[in-house]
């Protein structure tokens, strides 16, 4: 009776899988990114640019995005409310940031998102 015998060389796949896991731990290219791509969704949803435009700004570390606003009126601009001596004025919302009223991204700053996550990972599994 013969035998035979199959050697696999895995060595690449596991190089892949090592850089895989490595970028999995580490989005923060990705997150950087994904902020940038944030903060260009809230551009768009401007109709002209002003002071709350150029005062949104983006943080992001290994496992977090942010885009937000330090200005006191960028609450009332995106959610709407009172305003206004004795809160007398009531502000229609006009949102600007990638977010609907219940916090979700809008569904054109998720595909960004994804697809952005999407090529970083491929990107280390090809290394």
């Amino acid at each position: 009776m013969s035998t035979v015998s199959i050697t696999i060389n895995d060595s690449d796949l596991r190089r892949g899988l090592r850089a895989l896991e490595s970028a999995a731990a580490d989005m923060t290219t990705a997150m950087r990114k994904i902020a940038g791509t944030l903060h260009a969704e809230t551009d768009i949803n401007f109709d002209e640019t002003g002071r709350l435009q150029g005062s949104v700004s983006t943080e992001y570390d290994p496992s977090t995005a942010m885009i937000g606003t330090n200005t006191v009126y960028g609450a009332i601009h995106q959610f709407g409310g009172k305003t206004g001596r004795n809160e007398s004025v009531e502000l229609p919302a006009r949102p600007y940031l990638t977010m609907d009223e219940d916090g979700n991204l809008q569904s054109e700053a998720v595909n960004s998102v994804l697809d952005t996550i999407q090529r970083h990972l491929e990107s280390a599994a090809q290394c």
